[in-house]
């Protein structure tokens, strides 16, 4: 059984990666990442990533050693320190667990085209269910529908305040995959 809406997930996972056997998977996986800046520009670049199953169990979780030279950890909204790159796993690494993990199975999250192209990878538009396109979740701006932030989403629809500090992702998958249900 499902959680209450109001309940948390669980604490947010550890620094090193974790993978769940697979016996954790399910058909539906729910995904969030998390980005920091890079270089002069501050172009944002992933440094986490968290997939829970259908159950709302983290079936992978880690740190994203970013490629170029981090000059924005963001940490205010991402939640990534300095110190969390050490255990951190090389994107292509990254890269082939997340796409065997997700290979023919429906992902659930809010905005997934950013998270997608975070991680350089690409998933059938037919095996996604996106909360931020999710016509009636939609807020309407004059004469358009605008996607709203997951965290009004979860208040309205879930009566539950996230993204109170810092992000979790964990959290965050959590929210997306509540509000699919």
């Amino acid at each position: 059984a499902a959680p209450s809406p109001l309940s948390a997930p669980a604490p947010d996972i550890p620094l090193q990666p974790l993978r769940a056997g697979p016996d954790a998977l399910t058909a539906r996986l729910a995904l969030d990442c998390e980005m920091v800046g890079v270089g002069p520009s501050k172009r944002s670049m992933l440094a986490r990533v968290v997939v829970v199953n259908f159950d709302e169990v983290v079936v992978f979780s880690c740190f994203v050693k970013p490629t170029q030279r981090v000059t924005d950890y963001r940490t205010e909204v991402s939640g990534v320190k300095p110190e969390h790159m050490v255990h951190a796993l090389p994107l292509r690494k990254v890269q082939s667990e997340v796409a065997r993990l997700c290979h023919k199975r429906i992902l659930i999250g809010h905005a997934l085209v950013n998270d997608f192209k975070a991680l350089a990878l690409h998933h059938p538009k037919n095996l996604m269910r996106d909360t931020a396109l999710y016509d009636p979740f939609k807020k309407v701006v004059g004469e358009h529908k605008r996607a709203q932030r997951l965290k009004a989403l979860a208040k309205e629809h879930l009566d539950w305040e996230i993204q109170t500090g810092e992000h979790s992702p964990c959290e965050d998958a959590v929210a997306a995959l509540r509000l699919y249900k």
